[in-house]
Order: C-alpha cells, then structure tokens, then sequence
C-alpha cells in the first residue's frame, strides 16, 4: 500500500525494486495506490503479475473535523470502503505492508485477517512540518508534541489530532515498524512507539557493483528532487568555494508538487558564479548508472535529516566517494573518511574542502571507490536487503499463527516460515 505508483522519491523507488525482488523470489504482489497517478509524466512500467487498485477516494481532508467527518460518512468513501474490502477478500494476502499511505486508520475498518507492518520512510506522523528542522534549521531533538507549538509555532489543529490518532492506531494494530535507519528508530522511540516492534532495516540498490565503461569527467553529481531541502543551492555555494575547476551534473526533476520556480533558482545560481551546469531527468537503471560513471565525486547535500538517502548507497553501487553534510540517516551508510566525507550541516568552506582533496587526489579516489563498492555489495545488495525483510515476513507470520491458534505457537523454520520462501 503506498500513496503513489510513480517514482517521487526513495519509498517509491524501494517500492518498485523490492516488489520486483519478490517476484523473482516466487511471491504473488499486489498494490493499493492511494493517488491515481497513472497519467503521471513519469509513469513506471510495473510488473504485469503485479495487480494495481487505485483508490483516490482514501485522501481525506484534515482542514476541520466537520468536513473530515463528513467525508467518512459520504457514499463515496462507504463505497471506497466497500471496495477495499473487495481487494482484501480477492487477494487474501498473507501479509500487507504498508508504505507511504493516507488514512491508514481504514485498516481498522475493513475486516483484514492478515498481520500488518509498516516501513517509515519519512517524518510525517513524526514532526509537524515534516522535516524534523527547527525555525533556525537546525534538526530537531523533541518529539511530536508541545515543542511543536512552544518552538515552531504550531497551533493546534485537527491534523495534529489525526496524526496522534494514527500514531495510536499503528502502535496497537501494526505487527512491526520498518525503520529504514537506526535514526529513524529513534526518532520513533521518543514518539513513544515500543522497542520491540521496531525493527530497522536500511534500504538496497539493485544497481550492479560492476565498473561501467566510459571516461570519468571532472563532474561532481548530485541525485534528487529539485526542491529546497535536497540543498542543491548550498551545494552550489559549496563548489564557489572550491579551487579545482567542476562541472555539476544535476539528475532529477522537480517534486510531486512541482517547483518549476526552484528550478530557475538553480540554473540562475549557477549562471551567476560561472558554473558549468548540467540537468537531466530522472535516470533509472543502466541510464544512472552511466551518469555515476561519469562523476569523480557524488555530493549528498541535503539540508534536512534525510531519514535514509538512497543516492548514497548508489554512489556506493558505483564505487564513488560521497561528501554529504552530516544528518539524519547519512552515517547508516556512510563511513567517515573510509567510503566518503561527512561535513557538518551548513559548513560550506569544509564541504569545499572535501570536494577539492577527492578531486585532486585519484588514488584516494580509487581507494575509498572500492571501499564503497565492497561495503555496498555486502550491506546494501538486493539479497541482503531480501533475507532480513522475508525475516521480518517470517516473524509476523509465526506471531499471528501462533495466535490464530490461541497461544500453540507453530514452530517453523526461520529460513522458511509460513508459506515465505527466502
């Protein structure tokens, strides 16, 4: 279940490849779609066995309880509800997993037999604002609460109430929360969500560790959505400061919401301090892997606590050192002078420094490549990323046939579980 079937970020792009990986594994899949973004301008080309329901019915609105409440009652959802319990009943699944997903209390409302887990790719029944930042930028420590009014200003809303209602919902009826970095479990902890029905499982690349053919280019790349926080200007005040000549290859578009304005930001900035600039669209596959190929270095430059950041792992894919200022899930994977820089959030002189010592240096270039690539093919790989979620399979399953059973617990082999081949 997840709000969107085309790529908007990584929980889309962990979406599509996961489901993939379980095909080729035998599994059965298929997706409730909360936005019915078939006609998007970047439509994804799933899967043929995958079947896909849309369901736009589900986005509720949280201006006022009048007109939330109004809505639940309206034909169109009671119909909506109708139909989802016409999925459940058809696939019968063994397990639903929940991604990126509105009004997840319908669950609750629909007879669903099956254990429920949840992967948290994001901050949104985490923070008011959703990027987990304080009005100075800085990244917030406090949890969802009355830092929320005291620091940033919030008034009380009812979205504030539907998300605490959420919050409640998922800890009593979700088996497991996936936290896609040791910071996001935290992040969760403090929310008050249980030790032991987290589990933290970092996301995968299926891009091939195999060097691509083709020249390296004095290029610094940078992967992401064109929009603010991704920090694609402060990388742009970063390279001003650097000595060493780049080019900064931008792939990526603008975000679910569009920011055409931003865009020209970009583009203007770099007009503006001489520096040569390339922007593509979003790559996928063979297409990306080309464009890491081309890079001496990938800059990670989000100004937010990026809960994972999926170009990392890329980069790594590749065998590319990444500079990346250092926040929120960056050190899952990036290991500090080893397979890359971490620089302190806002520091562009030393974010400058970075990128100048790595392009000005091949064989630390070729050194830490390798030690990227290495780490990749072990920590981040399509089979080690599908062992340790079928696990979490395989941990839910026995809980609920231990409990459909009233308390017989069925022992199964941990490699197999019920009905989940590894």
């Amino acid at each position: 279940m997840n709000t969107f079937s085309t790529v908007h970020g990584g929980a889309e792009r962990l979406l599509f490849d996961t489901t993939v990986e379980l095909l080729d594994r035998g599994h059965e899949v298929s997706m409730v779609v909360a936005r019915d973004d078939r006609r998007s301008k970047n439509p994804e080309f799933w899967p043929s066995r995958v079947n896909r329901y849309y369901v736009p019915e589900l986005i509720l609105p949280f201006t006022d309880r009048h007109s939330w409440q109004g809505m639940r009652q309206s034909e169109q959802y009671l119909a909506t509800k109708r139909y989802l319990q016409d999925i459940v009943n058809i696939e019968a699944p063994d397990l639903v997993h929940v991604h990126n997903f509105p009004c997840m209390e319908v669950l609750g409302d629909v007879e669903v037999g099956a254990p429920i887990v949840r992967t948290i790719h994001s901050y949104e029944n985490l923070c008011e604002n959703q990027r987990k930042q304080l009005p100075d930028g800085s990244i917030c420590p406090h949890p969802l609460g009355n830092a929320c009014r005291s620091i940033c200003g919030f008034e009380k809303s009812f979205k504030a109430t539907r998300v605490r209602a959420e919050n409640r919902f998922m800890k009593t009826r979700f088996a497991r929360l996936i936290a896609v970095s040791d910071y996001i479990r935290e992040v969760l902890v403090k929310n008050g969500f249980p030790k032991n029905q987290i589990r933290v499982l970092p996301n995968f690349t299926p891009l091939s560790t195999k060097p691509f053919d083709g020249l390296q280019e004095s290029i610094v790349l940078h992967v992401g959505r064109l929009t603010p926080e991704k920090g694609l200007l402060e990388l742009i005040e970063s390279l001003k400061l650097t000595t060493v000549p780049v080019k900064l290859l931008v792939v990526g578009r603008e975000g679910a919401l569009g920011h055409s304005d931003f865009h020209k930001q970009v583009i203007r900035r770099a007009s503006e301090i001489g520096l040569e600039i390339e922007v593509q669209g979003w790559l996928s596959g063979d297409e990306l892997g080309r464009a890491y190929a081309r890079a001496q270095v990938v800059a990670f430059s989000s100004t937010w606590p990026e809960p994972f950041g999926l170009v990392g792992i890329e980069a790594m894919a590749a065998g590319k050192p990444v500079v990346a200022f250092d926040g929120g899930g960056v050190r899952q994977w990036l290991d500090h002078e080893r397979t890359g820089f971490a620089v302190p959030q806002g520091d562009f002189a030393g974010f400058a420094k970075r990128i100048d010592q790595l392009m000005g240096d091949e064989m630390l270039r070729a050194v830490m490549g390798a030690t990227a690539r290495a780490t990749a093919k072990i920590r981040f790989s399509p089979d080690a990323h599908m062992r340790s979620l079928l696990g979490i399979y395989n941990e839910v399953l026995n809980e609920s046939s231990a409990n459909r059973s009233r308390g017989r617990s069925e022992i199964c082999d941990p490699q197999r579980g019920i009905g989940v081949s590894v």
